[in-house]
């Protein structure tokens, strides 16, 4: 399902040509490209409106990968050593297939 709120950032717009570097997190970075080219980022909906608890006191915001909602609410999503990875309230899960763990 689509985020109601889609901004043209959060959907990739062709091929991708470059793959966000080992070590990037977002936030502060806007989005974050893996090597199949998906688009990762944090959506307009807020954990806590969404019945979400968030990680250790800081604020969760859906993730989105190519403008879809993965169902899964974070404070940061991070690309490191090739995997991405969240942190949500049960800590950090790691991207398996299609599916965080």
């Amino acid at each position: 399902m689509r985020d109601v709120n889609i901004q043209p950032y959060m959907i990739r717009e062709g091929p991708q040509t470059f793959i966000t570097e080992s070590y990037v997190s977002s936030p502060p970075a806007l989005l974050i490209t893996d090597e199949v080219g998906s688009v990762w980022t944090l959506g307009m909906q807020y954990g806590r409106e969404m019945g979400a608890l968030d990680p250790r006191g800081e604020f969760c915001f859906e993730v989105l990968r190519n403008g879809h909602r993965t169902g899964e609410f974070a404070s940061r999503i991070e690309r490191r050593g090739g995997r991405v990875r969240i942190f949500t309230h049960s800590g950090w899960k790691r991207l398996v297939g299609s599916t965080f763990v």
